[in-house]
């Protein structure tokens, strides 16, 4: 008897681990607020249970864009500060297209996918790029902001246009309780890394 119950506490103590390291979609307050080290500052300006809307979500790509992202913190459409359509062709560097996959939910340790699309490049011609993304830990990561939890997410992108023929690989640290990513490591020179500074959540 006492070895069964030693056996469904071992089980019950291993699901409870497996739901810690699950993490579903970022639910949003108007006025959640991040600063990043690198002087971007993302702030929810509009929030309900189909979509959100943030400003500064592509950084110094568009500082003061307002993007929409769904539910599962897909973007889906991107104007102006004054909410004005943009031609997201030319602002470099910015995914487009509602095909982005850059999140799979739940997010857990192991899991893999591929996503592909367009970015905004510098000739003013999309680049088509393929993503393989891998959530490769449950992990603490420190920052300006403190110390988090977080999942180390890997993107390994590549061309698939004659444009650019290389590849990089992007290195961030999703963290279920700042809804957020809060550090970032690129491979890439041309990409500068960041962290965290501080976050208030409504």
């Amino acid at each position: 008897m006492r070895t069964l119950i030693t056996v469904v506490w071992f089980i019950a103590v291993l699901a409870s681990n497996a739901r810690a390291q699950s993490a579903d979609p970022p639910r949003f307050s108007v006025g959640d607020t991040w600063v990043r080290s690198n002087g971007i500052v993302l702030t929810v300006t509009r929030a309900d249970d189909s979509e959100t809307i943030i400003r500064g979500f592509y950084g110094a790509a568009c500082p003061d864009c307002l993007v929409t992202v769904d539910k599962d913190f897909k973007p889906v459409a991107v104007t102006d500060a004054e909410g004005k359509a943009l031609d997201a062709a030319r602002l470099r560097g910015l995914p487009l297209g509602k095909g982005w996959k850059l999140f799979n939910w739940p997010l857990q340790t192991g899991k893999a996918w591929t996503t592909s699309g367009h970015l905004a490049s510098r000739m003013g011609t999309p680049l088509a790029v393929s993503v393989d993304v891998r959530v490769l830990a449950f992990e603490e990561v420190t920052t300006q902001a403190g110390t988090f939890k977080a999942y180390r997410i890997e993107q390994a992108w590549r061309s698939v246009s004659s444009e650019r023929t290389d590849g990089w690989i992007n290195t961030f640290w999703y963290a279920p309780e700042v809804k957020a990513n809060v550090k970032f490591e690129p491979n890439d020179a041309r990409q500068v890394a960041w962290e965290l500074v501080s976050y208030s959540l409504k």
